[in-house]
C-alpha cells in the first residue's frame, strides 16, 4: 500500500530550500540516519533543481510505501519538453551544453529506488526510494506529524544551505572512510587470492611430483611414501576446497548444520587425538582437559571435529616449538564451554575482533601463515553461531598467547530411538547408479565402492541414466545436478515417475537453499555439496539403503 503524505510546489528558486528541508524533516521523522537522510535529500533537491530550470516547475509528492519493503518514496513531476537521449545519460555517456539531465545518473546512485519516465512535450516524473529501517506503524500518526510541520513556517534559507553544507561535509567524510575500508578490504582479497595460489601450486606440484615417481615403478618403499605424499597433498586440497565453499556460504548466510544429541567431551576428544601426532610432530604438546561425565550438546558431530580442528590448527602455526596447546571442556547451568588456549605469539588488544574476520590478518599472521588460506576462524565464528552459540577471544598481549573460549547450548542426552538408528549396519552389497558427466570422479567414486562390495552401474548423462534404471534397478542412484543437456532436476523428476522404487541423493558443486528446495521438490531424498565427502555419503547408505530395500519389488533384490 503507497500513502501520499504531501506534496510541494515547485515554482520559484526558494521552493527548492523548502523541497530539501522538508525532505530531511520528513526522513528524520520515518526514521533515517544522518547519512542516508543527506543523500536521499541531495537527490531529492538535484532532481527538483532539474525541474524547476528544465521543465518550467512542477511539484515534489512525498510517499510511504509498505510493501515489498517500508519505504520513503519522493515522486518529482514537471510538464516541461521531457529528456532526450535518456538511455545516453543514464549510462553516464551523453555530453550536455545545456545542463538537461545532468545529475540524474548520480541521483541515482544515491538512493535506494530510481525510476524515471519522460516523454516529449508531456514532462518528465522521476521517483527516489529510500528504505526505511523498519515499518510504519501507524500512517495516520505519521500525517498527523506532517500536518503540524506543514503549519510550521519554513527555516531561514541561509539557515538551511549553512546545514545543507554542514551535512554533506559529513557524509563526504562518511565516504572518505568507506572508501579507506574498502580500500583495505580490496588489498586484503588481493592477498587471499595470492596466497590461495600459492596452495594450489604446491599442493599440484607435489602431487605431481609423486605421481611421475609412481610411474617409474620405483621400489614398494619408495612407491608407498609417494602414494602417502600424494595422500597428504588431496587431504590437504579436500580442505582448501572445503573452506572456501564454506566461506562463499558463510558471505552468503547459506552455512547450514544438522544437529544431534552429542556428547561434547566424546566428540572433541576424538578430533585431539586425531591431530596429536601432527601437533606433537611440531614438537608442540597437545593436553585435552574434560570432565568424566558427557557434556551433551545439540550440534552437528561434523562441523563440531572442523571447529575443534580448525582451532588446534591455527594455534599450532602460531605456537612456537617446545610450546603446549590446551583443549578444555566444560559444562556450566546453561551453556557448555570449549576453550582453547596456547602460549604462542599472542596479539595486541586492538586485533583481536580482527581474527574473527574472513580475508583479514594481522602482519604477524601474515609472517607466520604455512598453509592454509586463513578463513579457519572466520569459518569457526560463523559455524558457532549456527549452533546458537557464541564465541571470544583474549590475549594478554605479544607474546602471551590467545585462548579462544566457545559457548553452546546445553542440551539433553539421546533418546533410544535416536541410539538405535544412530546404530544401524547397511547390508555388504547395494546396487548403486553413479550419474556424472566428469569421467575422473565417477570412475574414482566407482571403483570405491566397488572394493567396499557394492554393485555399481555409471552414466554420463540424464537419458542414458534413464535407460540403465530399467535394466539395472538401483536402490541408490547418486546424481549431479549439473549434467549437459537433461540436468540433475529433470532426472530425478522423470525416476520417480517410473513404477521402480529407488533414493535419489543429489550432489552440486554450488548448493544453497534455492537449489537445495528444488533439488527435493524434484525428488531427491538429500542434497550433498561436492567435493563428495565419501565418509557422509557412507553415513547416508546406513540411513537410507535399508528403506530402499524393503521398498524395491522383489527381482530388485535377486
Amino acid at each position: 500500500m503507497t500513502t501520499q503524505i504531501l506534496k510541494v510546489a515547485v515554482q520559484a528558486e526558494h521552493d527548492l530550500v523548502l523541497v530539501r528541508q522538508r525532505t530531511r524533516q520528513l526522513a528524520e521523522q520515518l526514521g533515517l540516519a544522518g547519512s542516508p537522510r543527506t543523500r536521499l535529500a541531495t537527490a531529492v533537491s538535484e532532481i527538483a533543481r532539474n525541474a524547476y530550470q528544465y521543465g518550467h516547475g512542477g511539484h515534489v509528492a512525498f510517499l510511504v510505501e509498505s510493501a515489498p519493503v517500508p519505504r520513503l518514496l519522493v515522486r518529482v513531476e514537471d510538464s516541461g519538453p521531457g529528456i532526450n537521449h535518456l538511455d545516453e545519460i543514464m549510462q553516464g555517456r551523453y555530453r550536455s551544453t545545456t545542463g538537461l539531465g545532468l545529475g540524474l545518473s548520480g541521483a541515482r546512485r544515491l538512493v535506494d529506488y530510481f525510476d524515471i519516465e519522460t516523454t516529449e512535450e508531456r514532462g518528465t516524473s522521476v521517483t527516489l526510494g529510500f528504505d526505511l529501517p523498519g515499518p510504519v506503524l501507524d500512517v495516520q500518526e505519521l500525517l498527523d506529524g506532517v500536518d503540524i510541520l506543514t503549519r510550521t513556517s519554513p527555516g531561514n534559507p541561509f539557515g538551511e544551505v549553512l546545514q545543507q553544507n554542514q551535512e554533506l561535509l559529513r557524509a563526504q567524510g562518511d565516504l572518505v572512510e568507506v572508501n579507506r575500508k574498502l580500500g583495505e578490504s580490496q588489498a586484503a582479497k588481493d592477498r587471499f587470492l595470492a596466497m590461495l595460489g600459492h596452495e594450489l601450486r604446491n599442493l599440484l606440484n607435489a602431487l605431481r611430483s609423486s605421481q611421475e615417481v609412481i610411474k617409474r615403478r620405483p621400489d614398494e618403499n619408495l612407491r608407498r611414501r609417494m602414494e602417502d605424499v600424494a595422500s597428504l597433498q588431496i587431504e590437504h586440497l579436500g580442505r582448501l576446497v572445503d573452506d572456501l565453499l564454506d566461506a562463499s556460504r558463510m558471505i552468503r548466510g547459506t552455512l547450514e548444520v544438522q544437529r544431534r544429541p552429542l556428547d561434547l567431551v566424546t566428540e572433541v576428544g576424538h578430533t585431539v587425538e586425531a591431530w596429536r601426532d601432527e601437533i606433537e610432530g611440531r614438537d608442540l604438546q597437545l593436553q585435552f582437559i574434560a570432565p568424566e561425565d558427557p557434556v551433551w550438546v545439540l550440534a552437528d558431530p561434523t562441523r563440531i571435529a572442523q571447529i575443534v580442528g580448525n582451532l588446534i590448527s591455527n594455534s599450532s602455526k602460531f605456537t612456537d616449538p617446545g610450546g603446549c596447546i590446551k583443549v578444555l571442556v566444560q559444562a556450566g547451568e546453561t551453556m557448555a564451554t570449549l576453550e582453547l588456549i596456547d602460549d604462542g605469539c599472542g596479539m595486541e588488544e586492538q586485533h583481536l575482533q580482527q581474527v574473527f574476520e574472513p580475508f583479514s590478518q594481522t602482519s604477524e599472521a601474515r609472517k607466520r601463515m604455512v598453509g592454509g588460506l586463513g578463513l579457519g576462524l572466520a569459518i569457526v565464528k560463523a559455524l558457532v553461531e549456527a549452533h546458537e552459540g557464541s564465541l571470544e577471544a583474549h590475549s594478554d598481549g605479544m607474546g602471551r598467547g590467545l585462548t579462544l573460549t566457545l559457548h553452546f547450548p546445553l542440551g539433553s542426552p539421546p533418546s533410544a530411538l535416536e541410539e538405535e538408528q544412530g546404530g544401524m549396519d547397511i547390508a555388504s552389497r547395494r546396487r548403486i547408479l553413479l550419474i556424472d558427466d566428469h569421467e575422473a570422479s565417477i570412475l574414482g567414486l566407482s571403483e570405491l565402492l566397488r572394493l567396499d562390495g557394492h554393485e555399481v552401474e555409471v552414466a554420463g548423462d540424464g537419458p542414458t541414466a534413464i535407460d540403465r534404471v530399467s535394466t539395472f534397478k538401483p536402490e541408490i542412484v547418486v546424481c549431479d545436478l549439473g549434467l549437459p543437456e537433461m540436468d540433475g532436476f529433470e532426472v530425478a523428476s522423470r525416476l520417480v515417475e517410473l513404477p521402480h522404487a529407488m533414493t535419489l541423493i543429489a550432489v552440486s558443486g554450488f548448493v544453497d537453499k534455492a537449489s537445495q528446495k528444488r533439488a527435493l521438490d524434484s525428488g531427491f531424498q538429500r542434497v550433498l555439496p561436492k567435493p563428495l565427502d565419501v565418509t557422509v555419503l557412507y553415513g547416508l547408505l546406513q540411513e537410507l539403503a535399508p528403506k530402499a530395500a524393503a521398498d524395491a519389488p522383489l527381482e530388485a533384490a535377486e
